[in-house]
């Protein structure tokens, strides 16, 4: 393929709407995990109640939709009381599925210049609702206070895990799901393994992050 046709393969790409493109999320963070950056004018973390769901805007009316939202509580960005967010048509497009009348934690962008804030599905925007844990780390990053961290992960069932850092061994049992926690840790630097495996043990940093989730595996050869 030429030059030319690649230029004009992408030119056409360019042309579609949203909702012709394919939505693919990396795995998002939890808020604990990263928390707001209160210095960045382009992103904003609040809670509002949609007023109303609209058709899009500018010629975009097949590709955006518009919900309105009165802000009762902000964390970062987005001064104004009420505000207005775009985002795609459908799933594909990864639109966020806005109700009028309920209430989310939103977390929006825009571009530097740009007016509009976004929203998009692979965002941590959730109904508020399902959002008890992550209003709770926020509201504590907002008064300046930093809650207990926490590690929780996953493994094989019945896993005696070992967690080292801040100056102390702690060791717990994975559940029968081979799921695990170490909570109430201070901040620091941790490394955290199958207390049996010969592999090396991983590195968890809990210097900013407030939690993190993790994975860690036997060494199948010392089954």
């Amino acid at each position: 393929m030429d030059a030319r046709s690649i230029g004009t393969g992408l030119w056409l790409l360019a042309l579609l709407p949203p909702a012709a493109l394919a939505c693919t999320c990396a795995a998002s963070l939890g808020v604990c995990e990263r928390l707001p950056d209160a210095g960045d004018p382009n992103r904003a973390v609040f809670v509002g109640t949609v007023m109303g769901v609209y058709p899009g805007f500018r010629g975009q009316v097949d590709s955006w939709r518009r919900a309105q939202l009165s802000i009762s509580e902000r964390f970062t960005g987005a001064t104004a009381a009420q505000v207005e967010v775009l985002t795609g048509l459908d799933e594909p497009s990864c639109g966020f599925e806005f109700a009028e009348g309920k209430s989310y934690l939103v977390e929006a962008f825009r571009s530097s210049g740009e007016e509009h804030w976004r929203v998009q599905s692979c965002s941590r925007t959730q109904k508020l609702e399902h959002a008890a844990d992550d209003v709770r780390v926020l509201r504590a990053w907002k008064a300046g206070r930093r809650l207990p961290a926490w590690i929780q992960g996953d493994s094989g069932p019945g896993l005696r895990i070992r967690l080292r850092g801040a100056g102390r061994v702690m060791e717990t049992v994975s559940d029968g799901r081979g799921r695990f926690a170490f909570p109430n840790l201070e901040p620091g630097t941790y490394e955290i393994g199958v207390a049996s495996s010969g592999q090396q043990a991983r590195t968890v940093d809990l210097t900013q992050a407030w939690c993190a989730q993790v994975s860690v595996a036997e060494d199948p050869w010392l089954r």
